[in-house]
């Protein structure tokens, strides 16, 4: 049962709460980013995100003086992208930790 629903059975009057019912939900998305990183599918994504950025940042180093800026921004947009996407899954584990940390202290309150 996800965190939200817990909260939301348990102690409605603290569902209620937005900024506790917005801790909640977070941890409930990190906990399924984690779920899917933990799967074979999961790594298997996060390697072809890496392999695309390592594409991505050979082709700008290899062809940078035919690029024009548009298209420079492009690439560095999409590997801006990439990251961001291996960032979220690979730190998800820490984020659900900070959430609950963060639900907690907005609970007591």
């Amino acid at each position: 049962m996800s965190r939200t629903a817990k909260l939301k059975e348990a102690r409605p009057d603290l569902y209620n709460d937005e900024l506790i019912r917005l801790f909640a939900e977070k941890a409930d998305k990190l906990h399924d980013f984690k779920a899917l990183y933990d799967t074979n599918g999961g790594k298997e994504l996060v390697a072809l995100l890496e392999q695309e950025v390592d594409n991505k940042v050979s082709k700008l180093s290899g062809q940078h003086q035919e690029l024009n800026h548009q298209q420079m921004v492009a690439i560095c947009a999409g590997i801006q992208a990439c990251r961001d996407i291996i960032r979220l899954f690979k730190t998800a584990e820490k984020g659900i930790k900070n959430a609950d940390e963060q639900l907690k202290e907005a609970m007591e309150e």
